[in-house]
């Protein structure tokens, strides 16, 4: 707009990028970015004088970033990094999706960390000196850590009992890899030593981890003898192992079987007398017979015995 005195009545304007003209206000547009010196000339009847001035274009920019990844697991770290920060940005508000924001005045390197799986879209959003504001955004896909529990803490009996230890959560098979702390990679490990028992479980596609522990201590249920004498004296005449923590045992089950695989005693009750050496009221033959016993105890811990006891006579 030219404000200059009544006197002048001749004027001359230049932009600076070749454009030029001699009304008396000036309308012009610039195509390119950069400091361009606008003048104004003004002539009167004796006297001409002139004035110039800086007019900065900014160019318009649109701030974008890159992501070390394009996925993660719940908990792990992202980088945010600008990829051309431009001279011109004033101010800048991120906005990770999970409903956390945060605004600087320039554009830094960030890190960022979700809490929840899901699909995110991330905005940042710039501010200039005089431009328009923009808005860039990408999608962030954040894959959840497995559910492991192992359960509490057990007891078994050694050398002869055994657990079966294995995830408490269902998790679907086809998607998960199992890495113990003994180099199994099944599913479930069957132990029968006392000793911390390790499960980590890991997605097939990022390898986001989640894991369980385990103590299991040496405590028996059980004291299971041998050998037995079933000859009518009054002394080890029973074959039966002797609950040691019998309020402990909910279920109980005890078979015998014979040589040939013939089983010849089954007996579902704890309290009872155990096997006297007989089958259908027949004495059987000295000799070494396989037992197979199965408890679960009032903390739903199963274990399994399996040995051999001597008949002698």
């Amino acid at each position: 707009n030219n404000i200059s005195d009544p006197y002048f009545h001749s004027f001359s304007w230049t932009s600076g990028d070749g454009t030029s003209t001699t009304e008396r206000n000036f309308s012009h547009r610039y195509f390119g970015e950069g400091s361009y010196t606008l003048t104004l000339r003004a002539a009167g009847n004796k006297c001409v004088d002139s004035i110039a001035k800086q007019v900065l274009v900014d160019p318009r920019f649109l701030n974008t970033f890159v992501t070390h990844a394009d996925s993660l697991c719940v908990g792990e770290t992202i980088d945010f990094t600008v990829s051309d920060p431009g001279y011109t940005t004033t101010g800048v508000t991120w906005d990770f999706g999970d409903g956390h924001r945060s605004s600087f005045n320039q554009l830094l390197p960030l890190q960022h960390a979700y809490e929840s799986a899901g699909l995110y879209s991330l905005q940042l959003r710039s501010q200039f000196r005089t431009c328009p504001d923009t808005s860039f955004q990408q999608s962030l896909y954040v894959e959840a850590l497995p559910l492991v529990d192992l359960g509490p803490d057990r007891a078994l009996c050694f050398p002869d009992g055994s657990i079966t230890l294995s995830n408490t959560i269902s998790v679907p098979a086809n998607k998960y890899r199992y890495y113990w702390n003994t180099g199994d990679t099944t599913a479930q490990l069957t132990i029968r030593r006392p000793g911390t028992y390790q499960l980590a479980i890991r997605t097939k596609e990022l390898g986001c981890t989640g894991a369980s522990e385990v103590i299991v201590n040496k405590r028996c249920y059980v004291d299971i003898p041998n050998v037995f004498t079933p000859n009518g004296d009054g002394h080890n005449d029973y074959f039966f192992p002797r609950p040691l923590l019998a309020s402990g045992i909910i279920s109980w089950r005890m078979q015998i079987f014979n040589s040939w695989g013939q089983m010849v005693f089954d007996s579902h009750l704890p309290e009872g007398r155990g096997w006297d050496g007989t089958y259908n009221r027949q004495q059987q033959p000295e000799g070494a017979y396989v037992y197979k016993i199965v408890l679960q105890t009032a903390n739903q811990q199963s274990e399994v015995y399996r040995g051999n006891v001597t008949l002698l006579r």
